[in-house]
């Protein structure tokens, strides 16, 4: 399957794919590249297998993209969830979805914790401070990550 992300790291790695104003962060198509293959492998060492669900709630970030491309890279299901519902319409999205991992931000922690007392998944993961000891900071997974060449993915490996 055609990987578009690491099409334009190979053409234009220096190109700004990401240019999040609000944070003063800039991300090249290279760099977003790096990282979200490096997260899929992360992803794969956790458990996660192809066709696994990722949640993620969370506002407009960098990081979205990132996930949802690691997701491609490693046949997993990207889960947005959207962060101006309430507790339990996402605890329901969640028991319908059943994602084996949780993201979230700082903002929306306590809205995380609820929907964990609701549907625990396999790996919840902080993208800033953990909001519990056992949860898992989203920069030390794509440190502590090597970078290896994705599998190949066939159009219809698409996970249900």
């Amino acid at each position: 399957m055609y990987d578009w992300l690491q099409r334009w790291a190979t053409v234009a790695p220096d190109r700004i794919a990401i240019d999040e104003v609000e944070r003063g962060r800039v991300t090249t198509y290279g760099e977003l590249d790096r990282r979200a293959q490096r997260l899929a492998t992360a992803w794969r060492s956790l458990g996660l297998v192809p066709g696994s669900r990722v949640a993620m709630l969370c506002s407009s970030r960098s990081e979205v993209f990132e996930a949802l491309f690691a997701a491609a890279k490693s046949q997993l299901t990207l889960v947005p969830l959207n962060w101006r519902l309430s507790a339990p319409e996402l605890t329901n999205i969640c028991a319908d979805a059943a994602p084996s991992m949780l993201v979230y931000d700082d903002v929306h922690a306590e809205t995380a914790a609820a929907l964990l007392d609701g549907h625990p998944v396999d790996v919840p993961v902080a993208l800033e401070s953990p909001a519990f000891g056992h949860h898992r900071r989203w920069e030390d997974l794509i440190e502590g990550a090597r970078t290896v060449a994705p599998s190949a993915v066939d159009l219809d490996d698409v996970p249900l």
